[in-house]
């Protein structure tokens, strides 16, 4: 996990408000240890309060994939409710956070620009495309295809997301 830069000190700051213990996330995160302490409030605030649903989007950020975020909080992989698509909903309604004066990703360390008339979507359009990748696409949806062929059609579904047909 790299410990520097913007992204890191935010996710610093709300594991330390959480009580996550940042030195145990790893471990927590590869199944070498079990959290003990389940984090429910987290995920169920998520959608209601920023801190836990910025936190959340970190985790997944740093961790790249939803069951590892799962292990971290506590929770069982097999959980339905904390899938793809919840995060996607979280990072539609938390995008404007990731950014700073206007269009400083904190992700990528620079200002970016974006064709979109809507700021927030085109906020939003570039964090999933660029920094969440993982929750457009799945192993499971592209499963008894080619590298190659799953390749090309993320590219495809990226373009289509920019604005290029």
């Amino acid at each position: 996990m790299k410990r520097t830069g913007k992204a890191f000190e935010m996710l610093q700051t709300l594991c330390k408000e959480a009580g996550l213990p940042l030195d145990k996330l790893e471990d927590y995160a590869f199944g070498r240890e079990k959290n003990p302490i389940r984090y429910e409030w987290v995920a169920t605030k998520a959608k209601r309060e920023w801190k836990q649903g910025v936190l959340m989007l970190l985790l997944l950020y740093f961790f790249d994939k939803v069951a590892r975020v799962k292990r971290i909080l506590g929770y069982k992989d097999n959980i339905p409710r904390y899938d793809r698509k919840f995060f996607r909903d979280l990072l539609l309604q938390y995008a404007d956070r990731f950014f700073l004066d206007g269009n400083y990703c904190i992700f990528c360390d620079e200002r970016v620009s974006f064709s979109a008339e809507d700021l927030h979507f085109g906020r939003y359009l570039h964090l999933v495309t660029t920094h969440f990748p993982q929750l457009l696409i799945g192993k499971l949806d592209y499963k008894g295809l080619s590298e190659d062929r799953a390749i090309e059609k993320l590219r495809s579904l990226r373009k289509y997301f920019a604005g290029e047909r």
